[in-house]
């Protein structure tokens, strides 16, 4: 009872208190903005909040921030209830609501910055408290539906007025972006590449961010958090697929799956920051900076805040891709050196039979060729191993034609064997393709040519429909032809 009663006198204080401020005095919820219905639910609110977290109670600890929100939020529950039942005659349901919550809000402002000189050095209780503060701002949202337009309690960290010698917002930005690269550090440390769940883990790091500052109706602020903490993470992020790009180009059949990762890693953000391009809150953020830069209506931009990151990540991307085409090529390159003294135009004898199966000087290349699109496939993300064979199929094809079919003379044998053999090398590209010889088009083409029973002399446009030639015109089908011994 006794507690009772000293709480009752400290209600008849504040609100003592609350009425000497007069019309106008600063943090005085003005009562006149309200109807009569809302301003009775209000009052009594208001003044308990400022009992128990505006006086010397025990209750007003600023090392305890979710006392005051659990409070707050649980007065604005039970009067909502209320305000269900009584006022939806009166006025708009929401507007009556909204307007209860403004109240209410503006109350918790108030105590916040009564603290805010006192918190506004200690990183660790300030970082406390606008976690505190988000999760509030989050259930006005999402449990209360309060207009998304409004500021909620954060506006008080949103401030960029000075305090204690520091800038709220800039703290707050400080505070973000310093956790950010804890658990950055914390990802990178850890093995990051070997699986896609740590890069997904970032995705999830970006997206805290972005929930933290989508609770701000102010452009100019949330693009101060894109720019000072997403696009920072971004960078480092790349700068890390870099360095990994580096430690794996050593490619060892136990380093394959992890420089694959590295690939799949660039890809996986590619696709999330293109499937953020469309989503309203971007598309506003991109049509803020475009009209400060030019100055021009929002509606002629067309483009996202993430452009310069998806192109730099897809640029890195390209370079790995191309990386892992050049190694494979290289490889084949080399171990195809003995397969290019062979002899083509070594005409058969009476005595010997025509080959039947692909050269053993061929093997090793098609073996080694084989096994490296084989890890490929078992690590690559699908449209990533759809690049790197075809840049693969597209390099050989290039390189038999140019450096061995046209440096070759063919008599029947080596024409048989080279047919063979382009079968062997157009079936390691089964997996991936009904077509393989589609993507080899000069060296099928001349296996087609040197074949046939065409003479140099009689060849023409007739003969190349007849052989289903495309790649290759009249004048370069004669080229092909004139290997023939």
């Amino acid at each position: 009872d006794d507690e009772e009663e000293e709480e009752a006198e400290g209600e008849e204080e504040a609100e003592g208190e609350d009425e000497a401020e007069g019309e106008g005095g600063e943090g005085q919820v003005a009562v006149e903005r309200y109807s009569w219905a809302v301003t009775a639910l209000l009052r009594p609110v208001v003044i308990r909040l400022k009992y128990h977290f505006m006086t010397n109670k025990e209750t007003n600890r600023i090392d305890k921030p979710e006392w005051l929100f659990h409070f707050t939020a649980t007065q604005i529950r039970d009067h909502l209830e209320v305000l269900n039942h009584l006022l939806t005659q009166l006025e708009d349901e929401q507007t009556m609501k909204d307007m209860f919550i403004d109240g209410v809000v503006e109350t918790v402002r108030e105590k916040l910055r009564s603290d805010l000189s006192d918190i506004i050095g200690d990183g660790e209780m300030l970082a406390s408290i606008i976690d505190s503060c988000v999760e509030f701002d989050r259930t006005l949202r999402t449990e209360f539906n309060y207009d998304e337009d409004k500021f909620g309690v954060l506006e008080v960290f949103a401030s960029v007025e000075t305090v204690g010698g520091h800038k709220p917002l800039d703290r707050w930005i400080d505070l973000d972006k310093k956790y950010a690269l804890i658990q950055l550090d914390s990802l990178f440390s850890a093995n990051a590449f070997e699986s896609i769940q740590s890069v997904k883990s970032f995705v999830d790091l970006l997206k805290i961010i972005t929930d933290r500052y989508l609770l701000l109706p102010d452009l100019a602020i949330r693009n101060l958090f894109v720019s000072k903490i997403q696009y920072f993470l971004l960078q480092r992020f790349e700068n890390e697929l870099r360095a990994q790009f580096l430690v794996y180009q050593n490619l060892t059949k136990d380093r394959w799956s992890k420089y694959c990762n590295v690939s799949n890693g660039a890809l996986f953000v590619i696709e999330v920051l293109k499937s953020w391009c469309d989503n309203l809150e971007f598309v506003e953020l991109y049509a803020f900076n475009q009209t400060k830069i030019a100055g021009s209506p929002m509606s002629q931009f067309e483009g996202s805040i993430w452009d310069q990151y998806i192109y730099n990540l897809q640029q890195f991307l390209d370079e790995t891709i191309s990386f892992l085409s050049d190694h494979i090529t290289k490889q084949f390159k080399k171990s195809f050196k003995s397969y290019r003294r062979l002899d083509m135009a070594d005409p058969e004898t009476d005595s010997e039979d025509p080959p039947t199966e692909v050269s053993p000087l061929l093997w090793h290349s098609l073996t080694e060729l084989q096994e490296s699109l084989s890890l490929a496939r078992l690590t690559l993300q699908p449209s990533l191993l759809h690049s790197l064979w075809t840049k693969v199929a597209q390099e050989l094809n290039r390189y038999l034609y140019h450096n061995f079919i046209l440096s070759h003379k063919f008599h029947r044998r080596g024409t048989r064997q080279l047919q063979l053999d382009v079968q062997g090398l157009l079936q390691i590209f089964k997996p991936f393709t009904s077509k393989p010889h589609a993507y080899f088009p000069e060296t099928f083409e001349s296996v087609v040519l040197l074949s046939s029973s065409h003479r140099l002399s009689e060849f023409g446009p007739d003969q190349r429909l007849e052989l289903g030639l495309q790649r290759f015109d009249v004048e370069e089908a004669i080229t092909v032809l004139r290997r023939k011994c």
